[in-house]
C-alpha cells in the first residue's frame, strides 16, 4: 500500500488530479459569455475551470473557429488537455459530428476534452453561440430548475427537455412542484409522464404513456452529482 500523502512521498499531478476529480465534476467555476466578432472570430473571456481534476486558467482571447465550406453547420468550442503536447491546455473548435474525448488523464490516457459552447455557422460567419458547460461543484451537491412542458412541444406523446446540467453520468430526477393546481395535478396523473430512451448531455426525452397533456405543465428537474 502506498499512503499518498505521507512523509517522504512525492505527490504527482496525477495524484492531485485523481483526488479532485472525485471531489469536483468537470466544468467552469463561474459563468462566462462568449460572443461573435464577425466572420470566424469569437471573443472568449477569461476562463477558470477544472477538467479531470486538473484546474486551468485561460486569459481572454479571440478564437478563430472552424466554419463549414458551404451551407450551415453546428460547431463546438472546447477545452482540450493533451499531455503529449506543448502547451498542454488549449481552446479548440470543431464542426458536427463531434464527440468530445474524456480520457482518464490521471491514469493511462493523454487527451481530455470539455465542450464549453456550441455555435451555428455559415460558410462566412458565426451566427449564434450558446453556452454548453457545467458549473463545477462538489459532488453530492444538487442543481434544481423548473422546466415548462408546453402543449405545443409534444409530438406523438413525446417531448424533449433541455438544460445544460442534464448529464447521463449524474442522477437526473424529475418531479412536479408543490405549487401545482388541481387541474395540473390531474393532467399529470392522466399523462403518466416518464423518461423515455437514453439521457444525453443537455437533454432528455419524456413520454406521456397516457397521452400528451392538454395544458402546460411545470416540471421540477433535480440533478445530483
Amino acid at each position: 500500500m502506498r499512503v499518498i500523502r505521507a512523509t517522504g512521498e512525492n505527490i504527482s499531478p496525477s495524484d492531485d488530479g485523481s483526488l479532485f476529480q472525485n471531489i469536483l465534476g468537470n466544468g467552469l467555476f463561474e459563468d462566462v459569455t462568449i460572443t461573435s466578432l464577425g466572420s470566424n472570430q469569437v471573443s472568449v473571456p477569461a476562463l477558470y475551470g477544472i477538467l479531470q481534476g486538473r484546474e486551468f486558467t485561460n486569459a481572454a482571447e479571440t478564437l478563430s473557429v472552424v466554419l463549414p465550406g458551404s451551407g450551415t453547420a453546428t460547431g463546438y468550442i472546447y477545452v482540450q488537455y493533451d499531455l503529449a503536447a506543448n502547451p498542454i491546455g488549449t481552446l479548440e473548435s470543431a464542426l458536427a459530428p463531434f464527440t468530445p474525448v474524456l480520457g482518464d488523464i490521471n491514469s493511462t490516457d493523454t487527451v481530455a476534452q470539455m465542450v464549453i459552447a456550441t455555435y451555428t455557422a455559415s460558410a462566412v460567419a458565426v451566427t449564434d453561440i450558446q453556452p454548453a458547460y457545467d458549473i463545477a461543484v462538489a459532488r453530492g451537491s444538487r442543481y434544481e430548475a423548473t422546466i415548462t412542458l408546453s402543449v405545443a412541444d409534444w409530438s406523438s406523446d413525446l417531448i424533449t427537455i433541455t438544460d445544460a446540467h442534464i448529464d447521463p453520468n449524474k442522477m437526473n430526477i424529475l418531479s412536479y412542484p408543490s405549487t401545482l393546481s388541481d387541474a395540473q395535478y390531474e393532467a399529470y396523473l392522466g399523462a403518466q409522464i416518464r423518461p423515455y430512451g437514453a439521457i444525453a448531455s443537455g437533454s432528455m426525452q419524456l413520454k406521456a404513456v397516457g397521452g400528451a397533456p392538454s395544458i402546460d405543465l411545470p416540471m421540477q428537474l433535480i440533478v445530483r452529482n
